[in-house]
């Protein structure tokens, strides 16, 4: 669970830069597209030549961030808080209004603009959301809640695998676990690291204000979405990935 106390993490010069530019470059062009407003402010910011300003304040916000986290204190570890191993018979967890609403507008944007990217569509689809009214959102809410209901009731009767401590004690003699060779060589990433280590950076750029689970949920939508010609080139650089290794 997040600690509310916990110090907010400091913004970074660019993102000094677009809170600046952000009211003006929209109040000169009210009917410009978010996704178009962080285009327009990340063409300004590369031809920004007086970025002092904002180093300033991203350092000072750092500095901030660095003084807080020296006083923090937080809140002791419980059972819950310790990393436990994913249950693959486990529950798949509710999806939001957000996704669903996602799901069903991510085809209808791609046809209206063919030449978007993956990021495009995600920068049109928060802001779009964002602007729904009440009542277009109700029939996205409700699919959430049935399957929060669906989420409930497999919960109910799921049972959790019992926790380490409760497991049976080892046989005595049974060997150890052999220390990890620091000289082995690295496992190559999967494609969809490959896509992730590309887009994460355009996904906060168009949403300043996610935690790190929504980027990653947002990631893995997308590239459930994605057709096969699109995941090609996160393939072929897997694939070169493995047989690198491989080669040694």
């Amino acid at each position: 669970m997040k600690d509310k106390n916990h110090p907010k993490k400091p913004c970074s010069a660019y993102i000094c830069f677009t809170n600046a530019k952000r009211p003006g470059v929209c109040a000169a062009q009210p009917d410009l597209p978010n996704t178009e407003v962080m285009k327009v402010l990340g063409q300004m910011w590369q031809a920004e030549k007086k970025r002092a300003p904002y180093e300033k304040q991203a350092a000072a916000d750092k500095a901030r961030y660095e003084k807080e986290m020296a006083g923090y204190v937080p809140p002791p570890a419980t059972e819950a808080d310790k990393k436990k191993k994913k249950d693959p018979s486990a529950p798949k967890r509710p999806r939001s209004a957000y996704l669903y609403y996602c799901e069903a507008e991510r085809a209808a944007v791609l046809k209206k603009h063919p030449d978007y990217k993956i990021t495009d569509v995600s920068k049109e689809l928060g802001p779009a959301w964002q602007k729904l009214s009440a009542k277009a959102k109700a029939k996205y809410e409700k699919l959430a809640a049935q399957d929060k209901q669906r989420y409930d009731a497999e919960m109910a009767s799921y049972t959790p695998p019992p926790p380490r401590d409760a497991s049976p004690k080892r046989k005595a003699g049974k060997a150890k676990k052999a220390p990890k060779d620091p000289n082995a060589p690295k496992k190559p990433k999967n494609a969809f690291l490959f896509f992730s280590d590309a887009k994460r950076a355009d996904i906060r750029s168009a949403h300043p204000d996610y935690k790190i689970t929504d980027v990653s949920r947002e990631l893995g939508s997308l590239w459930k979405s994605m057709s096969a010609a699109q995941r090609a080139p996160f393939e072929k650089q897997a694939q070169a990935a493995k047989a690198a290794v491989a080669a040694g």
